[in-house]
């Protein structure tokens, strides 16, 4: 007759037990929100600017641009080629504890960007960007790039 070996029902418990305690204090610790919240912006960022450039190149002579203050961001509902109206709260993204700011110089809020009708990024204060960055800073920093070329991705 063969011998079977096994698991005694005292190291099953054990083990679940252990893994148990494992899960509750230690696995919380790796997927905080606020270590998350920055990528969902990051996201979201990237989102609202591809939308605004295929904005921008489909309707022309239409204002769009993205507005960024220290507490939201969020596109300009305008239907004239006149800028200036502030997107209305059900349309901002709220940041939280994330900021965003550009890689260069230094930075007043607000601060917008706009597309051409060739999907080309502009900046109020510097015209044309060519390969503009923005940082998005919570527990990390990422970088989100608009290439000289309209080209829009994340670091």
């Amino acid at each position: 007759m063969k011998r079977q070996s096994a698991f005694s029902i005292v190291e099953l418990i054990l083990v679940i037990l252990i893994v148990g305690v494992l899960s509750v204090s230690i696995v919380p610790r790796f997927f905080t929100q606020s270590e998350v919240a920055h990528y969902a912006i990051r996201d979201q960022f990237l989102a609202q600017l591809r939308l605004l450039q295929l904005q921008a190149m489909n309707q022309r002579g239409v204002c769009k641009r993205l507005v960024v203050t220290t507490e939201y961001f969020g596109i300009e509902p305008n239907t004239d080629a006149t800028c200036g109206s502030l997107p209305s709260s059900e349309r901002r993204i709220a940041l939280g504890d994330v900021v965003i700011k550009p890689t260069v110089g230094s930075v007043t809020y607000p601060f917008y960007l706009h597309f051409s009708s060739q999907g080309l990024a502009t900046t109020d204060n510097t015209g044309l960007c060519s390969g503009c960055s923005v940082d998005i800073v919570g527990d990390e920093t990422l970088t989100v790039t608009i290439e000289s070329q309209g080209f829009v991705h994340a670091l």
